[in-house]
């Protein structure tokens, strides 16, 4: 039985490396996909007090702003957050 980093941090780590070496994050990592959308639902539906930016989400989740953009408008279509003021989002069932 052997230390072993938390994923999130490794995740935080590995993506912050590939950052600096310019290498684009791998959209097929399926599992690393769904569980930062599974957290943007949690932190939107646990707190629905809080509003979200694209900025707050790259930051908060370490995913770029395109990725962010595509979560925010799957979570729009799934009538879950709605746009309040350009660029803020929160959740509609508050």
């Amino acid at each position: 039985m052997g230390s072993h980093l938390p994923t999130v941090a490794v995740s935080l780590l590995w993506y912050r490396s590939c950052r600096w070496i310019g290498v684009e994050l791998d959209r097929r990592n399926h599992s690393r996909r769904a569980a930062i959308a599974r957290n943007v639902v949690e932190l939107i539906v646990h707190k629905p007090e809080t509003v979200v930016t694209i900025d707050r989400l790259c930051e908060s989740f370490q995913i770029p702003a395109d990725a962010a953009r595509r979560i925010l408008n799957s979570l729009v279509r799934a009538g879950v957050v709605s746009e309040i003021r350009d660029g803020v989002w929160m959740n509609v069932k508050r």
